[in-house]
């Protein structure tokens, strides 16, 4: 973990780690990217191991409780700005936030909270699961589901407004998106993103809505990821690869898998039947009595249900074949760097920040990940300054 940074222990107490981590630690961390909102009244309070207590938003407390319903056993070791950040001091902030980059960049996962929902949301994501479940992404069933998720109420909420859960997003490896009990993993959603930018009717509301989206996943899908941490290998493969390159191997091995176990399901279970049906007239015809009516029957009922399975598994492998592939179409052929210049400025200019300054220093991360020299963090300096200085480091 980044020099300094503080990590937290959520286990059936929400217990504080009280100590910091100079060196990356052995056991996995994680990363949460939420919108803070506003405490409650009475406040809900983080419990720490040496008996303090941090106050949290509800929220961050929200959050929290979900993330641990999903480790059953153990503890969850995560990073939370709010509570491993002493908000109330300008200088530590200063001193944290060139951190982010690594924090986010090498979290085990990143779980994006978008909040409890509501009554819609639930109905929308409730629609989703069951027909995710049923339909196995396949492209007129699971993926109108999708869309649902990745509806207007969704993209129109705080956490797509914000510029730090942009940077957040941008240097996550992995994602895990969360709206109250259900969660989505991120190949799915980038999927059901593609499904409706590309496949729906260009003038379908909801697909031009999410036309600006396009060059932010690009970014994230080009985006290289280190496998190296201070001379340590810790992640598997060859070099610095982007996660376009990670899917494209990962979902290629995938498909040929899937396409040699679907085409010996179905050659056994055509096989099947016409084996069963040789073996029972040997059985007959060897006991002597030959073949009766009755033995007829159930010969001829064996072989039915059995021949009624074949055509299940072939028309199975033919929907397979109809599944939503990797969408290298709509994410490859970018320049990272030059897609970074198109996307940063839209960022910052639309997505919404407490202090102003933090327009400027919530892309640090991302500018850090491509080895731009920086002008340190200084929450002293006037807007104008922090943001000359800024675009000045762009040139």
């Amino acid at each position: 973990m980044a020099e300094g940074a503080l990590i937290i222990d959520i286990d059936s107490l929400f217990t504080q780690s009280d100590s910091p981590h100079t060196e990356f630690p052995t056991r996995l961390v994680t990363a949460l990217s939420y919108v803070w909102g506003q405490y409650s009244e009475p406040r809900d309070k983080l419990l720490c191991n040496d008996g303090c207590a941090v106050d949290i938003t509800a929220n961050c407390r929200d959050a929290l409780q979900i993330i641990r319903k999903r480790k059953t056993t153990g503890i969850t070791t995560i990073w939370v700005d709010s509570i491993c950040i002493n908000q109330s001091d300008d200088t530590e902030k200063a001193s944290q936030i060139p951190n982010m980059e690594e924090i986010y960049s090498w979290a085990e996962v990143v779980y994006v909270w978008l909040g409890q929902g509501n009554e819609l949301s639930d109905r929308e994501n409730g629609g989703f699961k069951a027909s995710f479940k049923q339909a196995m992404a396949w492209h007129n069933q699971a993926l109108v589901g999708i869309a649902e998720v990745v509806s207007t109420v969704r993209l129109r909420g705080d956490w797509f407004n914000r510029v730090w859960t942009f940077q957040e997003l941008i240097l996550a490896q992995d994602i895990v998106v969360m709206c109250g009990d259900y969660s989505l993993s991120w190949d799915r959603f980038l999927r059901g993103m593609h499904y409706i930018v590309s496949m729906k009717a260009k003038s379908d509301s909801l697909a031009v809505q999410l036309a600006p989206w396009h060059a932010t996943l690009s970014l994230w899908m080009n985006i290289e990821r280190r496998n190296t941490w201070r001379g340590h290998k810790m992640r598997t493969g060859r070099g610095e690869r982007s996660s376009m390159t990670e899917y494209q191997v990962a979902w290629a091995v995938d498909t040929r898998i899937g396409r040699k176990v679907s085409r010996m399901i179905v050659t056994i279970v055509w096989l099947f039947p016409i084996l069963l049906g040789v073996a029972l007239s040997i059985h007959y015809l060897v006991r002597g009595n030959g073949l009766t009516s009755t033995n007829a029957q159930g010969l001829m009922l064996a072989t039915g249900l059995c021949g009624v399975f074949a055509w299940a598994a072939t028309i199975l492998q033919i929907l397979r074949a109809h599944q939503v592939a990797f969408p290298r179409e709509m994410f490859s052929g970018f320049d990272p760097r030059r897609e970074m210049l198109k996307v940063l400025p839209q960022a910052i200019k639309y997505r919404d920040a407490t202090n102003p300054r933090d327009r400027a220093y919530a892309v640090y991360g991302i500018l850090q990940n491509f080895d731009i020299p920086l002008s340190p963090v200084d929450y002293s300096k006037t807007e104008g300054h922090v943001f000359t200085n800024f675009y000045t480091d762009l040139l």
